[in-house]
């Protein structure tokens, strides 16, 4: 295991994206949450927009000046080898279930996060609460980088119309809690 301590956000992303096809990539973050509270521990970064996509395994959360996570010191550890897929898939008014299913039988011990603006059939029946990376206006459904794990029985009884895209990573990241 390499390990490199960035504080530079220049040479963070070279590094990152020397390794992110082949390597997982665990930042240790020492820092202040938006709301000031500290944070010091590992994530899994998802992706890099003017900042860093992380993850702990609970949400997902924005690592930059403006994001949830303010930044104080960055220590990334690149660790074994680990793919990256990215597909997108189609819906003309289909059971969303079967199709998440099926991609989660094809990718078996990984992470699969999905992105998209569908619109769904029963907004109604939506459950009470939904993850923070789900968004609902009226019919139409905004995922960012949702676990699938969640977005399947959050979506189970829905019928789709839209695009979905799904990164995996392969094997899946293990979190400490």
């Amino acid at each position: 295991m390499a390990s490199r301590t960035l504080n530079l956000k220049d040479h963070s992303i070279k590094a990152y994206n020397a390794n992110r096809p082949v390597c997982h990539l665990a930042p240790y973050i020492r820092s202040l949450a938006g709301d000031r509270r500290p944070v010091n521990q590992e994530f899994f970064i998802v992706a890099e927009d003017n900042g860093y996509l992380v993850t702990d395994g609970q949400g997902i959360y924005k690592v930059a000046e403006n994001g949830d996570i303010l930044p104080t010191l960055v220590r990334l550890d690149i660790r074994d080898e680990q793919t990256t897929e990215t597909f997108s898939r189609n819906f003309n008014d289909e059971p969303l279930a079967d199709a998440l299913g099926e991609i989660q039988r094809q990718h078996p011990n990984s992470l699969i996060l999905v992105s998209g603006n569908i619109t769904i059939d029963f907004p109604d029946e939506l459950p009470s609460t939904i993850p923070e990376t789900m968004r609902v206006y009226g019919s139409q459904l905004a995922l960012t980088y949702a676990d699938i794990k969640a977005v399947v029985p959050t979506l189970a009884d829905q019928w789709i119309v839209g695009q979905l895209d799904f990164k995996v990573f392969t094997p899946a990241p293990t979190f400490s809690q």
